[in-house]
């Protein structure tokens, strides 16, 4: 009787937590958790998408370093999540748009982001990814983490990804958004959300 009651409870949590399929085009998230321990949780009303892997640690303390040095020069941010598979891993590209003129003759960025750095239209384009998954399940943060501001990202499949080095030239397809999200991220991480 015991195994019966521990198969049903193993069944129902795996409910609780099934992972999604197939995600919606774009997606609005509503609630942001940044911690330097734990990752970044952030949720939309249907979805939860969690970048906790100690990888995704790494990169968020890499995209913190970044926004202390260059938040006052980044002009707007573009996000947007990768479904990987239909397992529910996805993948979350921030890129920051730093204006070409405000940088002519700093080479530091360029050195130190070489790997990050596209030149194009006019602009810096320092491109950050990291891994995550994403579950279909809603209110699993408090409200003190609602968003003073709803984020929409757009959602896309993962072998698009090539095809978006063009940002600027596909304005239509991103939602690009003013950079107080990024620093909300660094003041969770400095202090209290």
């Amino acid at each position: 009787m015991k195994g019966f009651i521990f198969i049903l409870i193993f069944c129902l949590c795996g409910c609780a937590h099934k992972q999604v399929k197939i995600l919606p085009t774009n997606d609005t998230i509503i609630k942001l958790k940044v911690d330097e321990n734990t990752g970044i949780i952030a949720e939309s009303e249907q979805y939860s998408y969690q970048f906790t892997h100690p990888d995704a640690l790494k990169k968020l303390k890499n995209y913190r370093d970044f926004l202390a040095e260059y938040k006052n020069d980044v002009e707007s941010v573009s996000i947007i999540f990768y479904q990987d598979n239909l397992d529910g891993e996805i993948t979350a590209q921030y890129i920051n748009f730093i204006p070409e003129n405000k940088r002519l003759s700093d080479k530091k960025l360029l050195e130190k982001y070489k790997s990050n750095v596209i030149l194009k239209n006019g602009y810096y384009q320092v491109l950050f990814t990291t891994q995550g998954n994403v579950y279909k399940q809603a209110n699993t943060l408090s409200d003190q983490y609602l968003l003073p501001k709803s984020i929409t990202v757009l959602v896309r499949a993962n072998h698009e990804i090539d095809s978006d080095l063009d940002i600027k030239g596909d304005v239509a397809g991103l939602i690009i958004f003013p950079i107080f999200v990024p620093l909300i991220m660094v003041g969770c991480l400095i202090g209290r959300c």
